[in-house]
Parts: C-alpha cells; structure tokens; sequence
C-alpha cells in the first residue's frame, strides 16, 4: 500500500491524472504517458473518448505532456480503460 501511495504521489506531482473542475462550468483537463484515452459516458447516453496528447512514459524524463480539455456535464462517467 505504501508504495502505490508513492507511485500516485509522484504521478499526481508530475499532473498526469484527469482533473475535473464544477466551479468551471464542468471541465475535465487530462494528460497520457502513452496509455489509452478515458472514455466519456454522458447523462443522454452517448459516449465518446477523450484524446489527450500521447506523452512519453513515465519516468523517462523524454519531454513534456500535453493537456486537452473538454466539457464534463454532470452526470457524465469517465472511464480510464487498464
């Protein structure tokens, strides 16, 4: 358990998780390390997927990683496939 909390912290301090702001009208901001992009299932049923920037993985040092934004309606389901 310690070192999953490790791994998440140094995950999170590099900004490579899905953040989602309400108080921004419902943004959801992501960034990938190559992996594959999160699906979004909205309220009405349609689904579609999120398509950050691939980065390079983590750890490697090899460049810089990209955020794409979309809207996040409440409701909405984000799935991040393993």
């Amino acid at each position: 358990m310690s070192q999953y909390r490790s791994v998440l912290r140094t995950v999170a301090a590099a900004g490579l998780l899905v953040l989602v702001d309400p108080q921004a009208g419902g943004t959801c901001a992501a960034t990938t390390a190559g992996h594959l992009p999160p699906l979004v299932i909205r309220p009405n049923g349609s689904s579609g997927l999120m398509p950050p920037p691939a980065g390079p993985p983590i750890g490697t040092e090899l460049g810089a990683y990209e955020t794409t934004t979309c809207a996040f309606e409440p409701g909405s389901v984000l799935l991040q496939p393993a």
